[in-house]
């Protein structure tokens, strides 16, 4: 089957190319009008009109949604007004175009002019190809996490983790900001249209959902699956930083009962997935490595997680 003609493929240019944008930008009241008006405000001038504007497209998903047994799920990706991203000038960003990027995001290939890398020695993986055709200066910090966690939960080096097809990454709203600028008031909409048929393409047993919009939106769409203390939302328990964990630790309050709480299994998409909550990276002072500090996952967890992983 022609890559342009798949149920992955036609659900990611709907996405990329969502009616819902050029609607919220000029309307105070539609619930995407905040996360759109930022990205809007980002160029120089200022955009005020959505088509053939240089405005980054939604992003569906990044990785192999049909394949990868892992999937991250996150609030909304971030942005980098230099990335060779798609945009909604239709000269520059073809439908089949559109399509090879979110379906094959990470490439191997080092002449590629757009996407994510994967090749070559660990300091050239998650970085994005900019407009001029370079590397940006950095790894993608989320990316880079994320590569870390499936290194420390598939036991292999982090060199040899392929965002290709070891994990996906997606996201309860899929238009571009920092700081999750504008996902609170979009979040229902942008879920109600895409995440549920986004995870019904996936054959993934373990969903990690990291940070609380993401799971309050979890919540939301599987109302009485998830226990109480599941996640930070609902009165649930989850370490914060580094400095406090010790005594944390000490008090005996993060052991295996504590973090078992955090594990669900639920059905999505006529399939049974072990769901677990994350705090969002970035916080905790680093402590939400586990490669750095292995306490925070139980070594029984850990073989839950991989167990799921291959049952596929």
């Amino acid at each position: 089957m022609n890559q342009n003609n798949t149920p992955a493929a036609l659900l990611a240019l709907e996405i990329a190319s969502c009616n819902e944008v050029s609607s919220a930008l000029n309307d105070k009241n539609h619930p995407c009008n905040g996360v759109v008006t930022w990205q809007s405000k980002q160029w120089i001038p200022t955009i005020t009109t959505i088509a053939e504007s240089p405005m980054h497209r939604p992003e569906a998903w990044t990785g192999d949604i049909t394949k990868a047994p892992i999937i991250f799920l996150s609030s909304n990706p971030s942005f980098n007004s230099e990335e060779n991203y798609p945009n909604w000038q239709t000269s520059k960003w073809s439908a089949e175009s559109i399509i090879d990027f979110a379906l094959n995001r990470f490439s191997k290939m080092q002449l590629r002019q757009y996407g994510a890398t994967e090749y070559g020695s660990l300091k050239n993986f998650d970085r994005t190809v900019e407009k001029d055709g370079s590397l940006s200066k950095n790894r993608v910090r989320y990316w880079s996490w994320v590569r870390q966690l499936v290194s420390h939960i598939l036991e292999k080096p982090e060199s040899e983790v392929s965002a290709i097809s070891d994990y996906v990454m997606t996201e309860i709203v899929h238009c571009k900001s920092t700081y999750e600028e504008g996902v609170v008031s979009a979040r229902k909409k942008c879920k109600d249209k895409y995440l549920e048929r986004i995870l019904a393409l996936s054959p993934a047993e373990l969903i990690f959902v990291v940070g609380k919009n993401a799971a309050l939106d979890m919540h939301s769409i599987f109302p009485g699956q998830f226990p109480k203390d599941w996640s930070e939302i609902n009165g649930g328990f989850w370490p914060k930083t580094v400095n406090d964990f010790p005594a944390i630790l000490k008090k005996g309050l993060w052991g295996l009962p504590e973090q078992s709480k955090h594990v669900v299994q639920i059905e999505i998409g006529g399939k049974v997935r072990t769901v677990v909550y994350f705090a969002k990276p970035g916080g905790g002072g680093g402590l939400y490595a586990p490669w750095r500090n292995s306490e925070l996952i139980h070594p029984d967890l850990l073989t839950q997680w991989r167990n799921a992983i291959h049952n596929l």
